[in-house]
This record gives structure tokens, sequence and C-alpha cells, in this order.
């Protein structure tokens, strides 16, 4: 990631560990994050925690992310370093973000994208329900160029610290596992979620629609990297409405 980012600012072209043989005793996926039960997500979003967040409007950021996360099953970073007056779009009539390097970054903000391409996600109306627009409104005002202002960016990248942050969540919760190959450590578990939900569902488009959303290219996919056409945006905000994680989500305070 640094050497394709920053090239040879710090990080020589030629320098690689490819020819390295690994030492260590760990086995590769051991890190793999999985998706959260519903007792799970209950006591994530519905624990003294999050409504001590909630009732807090300094900790609006810390209030959206993990809803964000929940519905749209974006990487971290690729959510925090979204700009609220470039990235908040409509197509089709149809309130979207842009996950995109292809626009202007907030300050010390460098944008990247694990697939490298660009897409649309329609916005959940669950989370136009319980005010997103109206916190995407007051951050665009603000002019942060970011979409959580409360986590300042880290080297370059926007999510570092809202990753921190959220680690940290996951453990004051009581979530955290270690199992390895399906650990509960970190945000990178909402995605899991989300794609899990899609595979399970009883409406045959939802897994691909999903995987389009998330830029998720699975086995079998037939997903070319993640983007979405305007054409399919309507399609996809029709399968979005069917996502519901049955949970009655606290208002935020205004």
């Amino acid at each position: 990631m640094a050497r394709s980012t920053y090239h040879d600012q710090g990080f020589p072209i030629g320098l690689t560990v490819d020819a390295i043989e690994y030492q260590g005793t760990r086995e590769r996926g051991e890190d793999k994050q999985r998706a959260l039960s519903s007792s799970e997500l209950q006591r994530l979003f519905l624990g003294d925690e999050m409504q001590a967040i909630a009732a807090d409007p300094a900790k609006a950021s810390h209030y959206w992310l993990p809803l964000l996360g929940l519905h749209t099953g974006a990487r971290i970073n690729e959510l925090c370093q979204i700009n609220p007056e470039t990235d908040w779009i409509k197509q089709e009539g149809i309130d979207c973000l842009s996950i995109t390097t292809d626009t202007e970054p907030g300050e010390d903000v460098t944008k990247s994208i694990k697939t490298g391409t660009s897409r649309v996600v329609p916005i959940h109306p669950k989370l136009i329900e319980l005010g997103f627009l109206r916190y995407l409104e007051e951050t665009k005002k603000g002019g942060a160029g970011r979409l959580f202002p409360a986590f300042k960016p880290k080297m370059g990248r926007a999510g570092e610290r809202a990753r921190e942050w959220f680690s940290g969540f996951i453990s004051a919760t009581g979530l955290r596992d270690e199992t390895p190959f399906a650990k509960l450590t970190g945000f990178h578990a909402f995605r899991h979620t989300l794609i899990t939900y899609a595979a399970n569902h009883d409406d045959p488009n939802m897994e691909s629609a999903i995987d389009q959303i998330t830029g998720h290219v699975g086995q079998g996919s037939s997903v070319k990297r993640g983007y979405i056409s305007h054409r399919a945006i309507k399609r996809a905000y029709e399968t979005v409405c069917k996502v519901d994680f049955g949970l009655c989500f606290t208002l935020p305070c205004a």
C-alpha cells in the first residue's frame, strides 16, 4: 500500500520483501474478521456506550461511522475520506455517496481505494430516517472536507484514528473476539456482516447488488471491480432498501 500510494516518497520502488521467506508461526488469514451476530449488533448499537454517544452532539462522527459501516459495507478509510462537498451526489434522484479518488480530498488526506476503481453507494433509507442527510449538510457547511471531522488524518490516511477508536469501542462493549480466522476486533466486521446478510437473503439479486456496492469480488462473483453504473442505481437502491437488521436505532441528539 505504501509503495503503490506514495511511490518513491520514502518508499523506493526497488524496496521489496518479495524474496524474503516468512519465518513466523502465524497462518495466512488468521486475522480475518467475521460477521456480527444479531445479538452482537444489538449490544453494539443499543448498549449504554452507543446511547451515550447518541446523546452527545459532539460525538456525531462516532455515531454515524458505525451506522454507515453497517449499511454500506465500505472500508473505514473509504468512508472517512469522503468529502461531503464533492462526494455526496444524486443519481436518478437518489442520494448517494461516491467512493472515488477523482474528487478533491480534505486537508492532509491522500485518497485511496483498495480496488483502485470508483463506485457509487446509494444511501440506505434507514440512515436518512435517522437524519444522515442533515448531518451531511452540516458537515459540508463546516468545510473540513472529510465525512467525519472528529477523526484527524494520520500520515495522509483519513481513517487511521477512526480505526483506532472503533477497535477500542469494540473492546469497551465486551464484544472483542480474538478467535483465529473468525475475529471480531475492528471495523471490517461490518463489511462481512453486510455481505453475509446478502448471501443468506431470499432475494436472488441481493448478493450481486451488495457486491457492487461494497466493491467486493468474491469467488464466483460476476462483479467487475465493484463499479455500479448509472442505469443500475435504481435497482441497487431497491435492493438496499430490503436490508434490515431488525434494530431500532437511537436517534442522535441534534
